[in-house]
């Protein structure tokens, strides 16, 4: 096993923002697997939706395989990521699995007025993510190490128990 760091988790947690922190604090690289996709295809992740969401899992599974052969460094993955048991065996096998925990209410509050995420392009936007997380969560829970409980936290905080805990 590699020593990264994989941050997973719905769409909203923070695995981005988070990621950076810890990779700053920690002296590590940074691996944003959505900005990877992008410039694999030269497109961005919603335009690569328009092929089909399965045509994106599959581009999705081909990156992380290459960024999961780094070493030392932290990675943030998309929020379906778990979803391809395949996924979960590579970034399991590539270091500690961070899963970023949020209640539906905060996460819809963190996603709510962008205008980047493709899941959400539905006419109720809540039932989406409350279907999507009830089905991924037990998914989460089972591809992490760690189970941070992000609730009420600023993400300093965040990546400050992350790097107590992986230590």
């Amino acid at each position: 096993m590699s020593n990264n760091i994989i941050l997973i988790g719905f769409m909203g947690s923070g695995k981005t923002t988070v990621g950076c922190q810890l990779a700053k604090q920690m002296g590590r690289r940074f691996i944003d697997a959505d900005n990877e996709i992008e410039q694999e295809t030269g497109m961005s992740v919603p335009h690569i939706f328009t092929y089909g969401e399965s045509y994106f899992r599959g581009v999705e599974a081909e990156t992380i395989r290459k960024i999961c052969l780094a070493n030392g460094a932290v990675i943030a993955t998309g929020g379906g990521v778990i979803e391809n048991a395949g996924n979960v065996e590579v970034i399991r096998q590539s270091g500690a699995v961070c899963y970023l925990k949020w209640p539906l209410a905060e996460l819809y509050e963190h996603v709510k007025d962008g205008t980047n995420r493709p899941l959400l392009k539905v006419p109720d936007p809540l039932a989406g993510m409350r279907a999507l997380l009830e089905r991924r969560e037990p998914l989460y829970l089972s591809a992490a190490h760690v189970v941070v409980e992000c609730s009420g936290k600023q993400m300093k905080s965040i990546a400050d128990e992350i790097e107590a805990r992986i230590k």
